[in-house]
């Protein structure tokens, strides 16, 4: 039997490990980038939702101090430290109510259409 030589695998059994070690990157090469791929957008859209309820809540408490539901403008959201990043090396603060995840370039874009609406998106780098 071949494997249980003292002298070490033979040249032939070198090129059969390699080859089979070859067609299993191969193989397995394309899921891993898919994956890394769905692990970026699943950190951005839970971002998303972390700014999302962070703006519900800051509104909340406005309409209990103030006696009126009132979004907060984007500069209040990003200065007043309503946002607070937990992944905060892979984000970048591009100014008032940007924000963009720099693994793969997808922006969170906040603006304040009136005193109780908002507009809240992602926008994935092409």
């Amino acid at each position: 039997m071949f494997w249980l030589k003292e002298d070490g695998m033979t040249v032939s059994e070198m090129v059969i490990v390699f080859a089979l070690v070859s067609i299993f990157t191969v193989a397995v090469f394309p899921y891993y980038n898919n994956l890394t791929k769905k692990t970026h957008e699943a950190k951005v859209m839970r971002t998303y939702n972390n700014i999302r309820t962070s703006i519900m809540v800051s509104s909340a408490d406005s309409a209990l101090v103030n006696g009126a539901f009132r979004v907060p403008f984007p500069h209040q959201v990003t200065s007043d430290k309503i946002i607070n990043l937990s992944d905060s090396k892979n984000w970048a603060n591009d100014g008032i109510g940007t924000w963009t995840y720099l693994p793969i370039g997808a922006k969170i874009v906040y603006n304040r259409t009136s005193d109780n609406d908002y507009s809240l998106k992602i926008i994935y780098k092409e």
